[in-house]
């Protein structure tokens, strides 16, 4: 009975052996699995966000030079306008006379003219003059408006012959009455060689849908936005027309509106979008362009559901081959212990014949003799 203990004892004990094993070398493999796995999947995802990033960077870049090719056109060419010599005489004397006032205007008409057929997008061109318009390329304006009244014409002239970039505003100074939001140059006139105040001033009307063409020609997604954002904060241009002179969201415009150029992202529900922005040196606008990270989101739900299987299986493959090395590698120790078991128990179940050659044997053979001779004296001691 206790031979069949102690060979339960024996078997339950070299299982708990392989199961140590099989468990250690499974868990073992599956961290490492798991780690390595997570490392794929975040390069993979960190790749992913860096050509995204780098593609909008390389779009707000193009765009920017776009832009700022043409409001560099329109500064150059309305601050050679303004430093005109017979343009700045017309505006300061324009109201000398009657008979001169035709003279000027015809000056003023030769001069400007042309700039609507010479800078793309123009839709009119007007000259200022205490406030009232003097000059209107398609005479239109309206005799009682005050320009000096409205925030966006006032704060654009400065003692410096310098163009003006003013965000949207309404051009409610026609006749028409179809009120549009433009964004307009403005300069002003003076004699550089007077010190007097400004003569006059250049107001240049753009159309800000017509801004918006070219948004066209850069290739945006559908998952791409992209608006022009003046020092206000407020919405020159977008590509979907429907929020030009609106404010631009107040998180976003307050994370970047101190820096010239920046990318950041936000998320919006249970996506994130990634912002690039761009300062023009020319307006001091900014161009802005939000790129749904949709297709990363994608992307990496495909990788993160590829990781999970190849990490399964290899899961399974480790475990296999967890269980093959545990039972090839605890074979050997298990005999091992066994052998050890039964020196340290002696070999007591096994029976040894007695020799003269071993201990046992020594230890016996001098008692006999000895024993015999003690005997009889033993005897002749009894019988006295």
């Amino acid at each position: 009975m206790r031979n069949v203990l102690r060979l339960l004892v024996r078997s339950y004990q070299n299982l708990m052996l392989r199961s140590k094993m099989t468990i250690t070398f499974s868990v073992m493999a599956i961290l490492l699995l798991v780690v390595q796995g997570s490392v794929i999947y975040a390069i993979s995802v960190g790749v992913l966000r860096n050509e995204m990033k780098s593609g909008a960077e390389q779009t707000i870049e193009q765009t920017s030079l776009n832009i700022n090719s043409y409001f560099e056109e329109i500064k150059t060419i309305i601050q050679l306008t303004a430093n005109n010599r017979t343009l700045i005489d017309a505006v300061e004397n324009y109201d000398s006379s009657y008979v001169d006032q035709l003279t000027y205007n015809e000056n003023l008409q030769n001069i400007l003219s042309q700039y609507t057929y010479m800078i793309p997008y123009v839709d009119n061109i007007l000259v200022v003059k205490n406030g009232r318009a003097i000059y209107d390329k398609n005479s239109s304006s309206r005799d009682d408006y005050d320009f000096n009244a409205q925030p966006w014409f006032a704060s654009s002239l400065g003692p410096v012959v310098r163009a003006a970039f003013t965000g949207p505003h309404p051009n409610d100074y026609y006749y028409d009455g179809d009120t549009n939001e433009v964004i307009s140059v403005i300069i002003p006139v003076r004699d550089p060689l007077k010190m007097k105040a400004n003569a006059g001033a250049i107001v240049i009307d753009i159309d800000i849908r017509k801004i918006t063409s070219l948004f066209g020609q850069i290739g945006l997604r559908n998952s791409q936005r992209i608006a022009i954002v003046d020092a206000a904060g407020k919405i020159v241009a977008d590509r979907e027309e429907s929020e030009s002179g609106g404010a631009y969201d107040a998180g976003l415009w307050k994370r970047m509106k101190s820096s010239d150029n920046g990318t950041f992202t936000y998320k919006e529900g249970n996506s994130m979008t990634l912002v690039v922005f761009s300062t023009s040196p020319i307006t001091g606008w900014k161009t802005v362009i939000e790129t749904k990270m949709t297709k990363i989101s994608q992307v990496a739900g495909d990788v993160r559901f590829t990781a999970l299987l190849t990490i399964l299986f290899a899961i399974l493959l480790a475990m296999g081959t967890s269980l093959f090395l545990s039972s090839k590698m605890s074979e050997g120790i298990i005999k091992l212990k066994n052998r050890m078991d039964q020196l340290s128990r002696g070999n007591e179940l096994t029976p040894v014949e007695v020799t003269l050659n071993d201990e046992i044997g020594m230890l016996r053979t001098p008692l006999q003799p000895n024993g015999c001779s003690i005997k009889p004296s033993d005897q002749r001691q009894l019988h006295r």
